[in-house]
């Protein structure tokens, strides 16, 4: 008899499903996953199997919140992202746009845009699927978090593709107020970097810190800035895209 058939025998039956575990979670398949996921993004499901109150309520929130962070995070590698349309993915969005939770909105925003960026298959399906249309509505008329995940998603459906920037240029011209200036959160620049306020803004620059050392230098070297809000800044963005 060999050690390693005596270490074999040997394996407690803790240590053997222990291993088993270990073995499963090496071999998981995404496919499940991203089932599992969608099952809970499923409204309808979701109200079938709960039992009404704000208790059930809040705990399907938290489980889609999970759900659509997960999908995202598959949905970076591009044929994930093809596999979620072929899912029937696509067919959850709508409702999860129309959550009562702001942050259910903005993740769908968000996996609206993970899927399409650089990936010219979901580019062109997610257009098929009406989804441009649905995210103009979004910078239209959504809150701030869900307006900034939105105009990523806008981004992410018409850069370098051409399609889509024709799609958008259409849809645009049947808006009749693409963008609120009135709605957007005024956000004062030199105060925020003062206080360290996070800025609530499409910007992602203007939402890093400026530490002390770097404002000492921008007010000795620097001899004038440019105020630019969000109103402005998506104008601009509109501009180039038609």
């Amino acid at each position: 008899t060999t050690t390693s058939e005596k270490q074999q025998r040997e394996i407690s039956p803790e240590r053997r499903k222990w291993l088993e575990n270990a073995l499963d979670s090496m071999t998981i398949n995404p496919i499940e996953e991203m089932k599992k996921c969608m099952k809970y993004l499923d409204n309808k499901k979701q109200q079938e199997e709960t039992s009404g109150g704000d208790d059930s309520v809040n705990e399907t929130i938290d489980k889609q919140i999970e759900a659509l962070e997960t999908l995202k995070d598959w949905c970076e590698d591009i044929n994930f992202a093809i596999d979620f349309h072929k899912l029937n993915g696509y067919d959850l969005l709508p409702g999860l746009l129309n959550s009562s939770s702001q942050e259910v909105r903005a993740l769908a925003c968000e996996l609206i845009g993970t899927c399409a960026q650089n990936n010219p298959y979901c580019q062109q399906t997610l257009i098929d699927a009406k989804m441009l249309p649905l995210m103009l509505q979004k910078l239209d008329k959504d809150e701030n978090d869900v307006k900034i995940k939105a105009m990523f998603a806008i981004s992410c459906l018409t850069r370098d593709y051409e399609t889509g920037q024709k799609d958008d240029k259409g849809v645009a011209k049947k808006s009749t107020r693409l963008w609120d200036a009135s709605a957007i959160q005024k956000v004062d620049t030199f105060t925020f970097r003062i206080t360290g306020r996070a800025a609530n803004t499409i910007s992602d620059g203007r939402r890093a810190e400026l530490g002390p050392l770097t404002f000492s230098i921008l007010r000795e070297r620097c001899d004038d800035v440019l105020l630019v809000d969000d109103a402005e800044t998506v104008a601009a963005m509109r501009l180039v895209w038609e």
